[in-house]
């Protein structure tokens, strides 16, 4: 059974991205900020230290909610700007529940992710509790070192460059997707 794990820095187009699989594919997703952004409505948010601690424990509540998906033996969607840490454990409870893991992994010219994250911190377009605003100066040089490596190095990996999301194929990626999913049982 398959894990499509959507990965790629901050401003990389991975929500859209995800969207665009799940919605295809009829697939359940699971994102770190969907957790974190219930956990701010739910406990409140301050500062860039609250907003860490609230992501630490989203990442536990998405390793929860992976392994009982995995439970199911039905395929679905990760979306999240992956730590090498918390790959190593999805690593793990693939192996666990003989999941194969599928990345699908976002990059970006460096110079238009920094510029798409300023752009959605200053205009408020997330939850406050990310505190975007705050996290700029954090951000901005890796940001525009432009991409990252993807977080399952050895699992089947189709890098996506979303510099502009005009040239983005859904073709390409449906394709690569098919390759490796396997058919549901009625």
């Amino acid at each position: 059974m398959q894990m499509i794990i959507i990965s790629g820095p901050p401003g990389s187009g991975k929500t859209a991205l995800r969207e665009r699989v799940a919605r295809h594919y009829a697939l359940p997703v699971l994102g770190k900020d969907d957790f974190k952004e219930v956990l701010f409505d739910g406990l409140g948010w301050s500062d860039r230290a609250w907003s860490k601690k609230v992501g630490a424990v989203s990442y536990d509540l998405l390793r929860l909610m992976i392994r009982e998906l995995c439970k199911t033996g039905r395929p679905f969607i990760v979306e999240s700007n992956f730590t090498a840490r918390f790959a190593a454990s999805m690593a793990e409870i693939a192996d666990q529940y003989s999941y194969q893991p599928l990345v699908v992994h976002c990059v970006a010219e460096g110079p238009v992710l920094f510029a798409r994250f300023r752009e959605r911190a200053q205009a408020g377009a997330r939850h406050p509790g990310h505190q975007d605003h705050e996290n700029l100066p954090e951000f901005e040089a890796m940001l525009n070192a432009g991409a990252v490596d993807p977080p399952l190095l050895g699992a089947p990996c189709l890098t996506v460059d979303t510099t502009d999301f005009a040239r983005v194929s859904d073709t390409a990626i449906f394709a690569f997707l098919d390759e490796y999913l396997v058919p549901q049982a009625e």
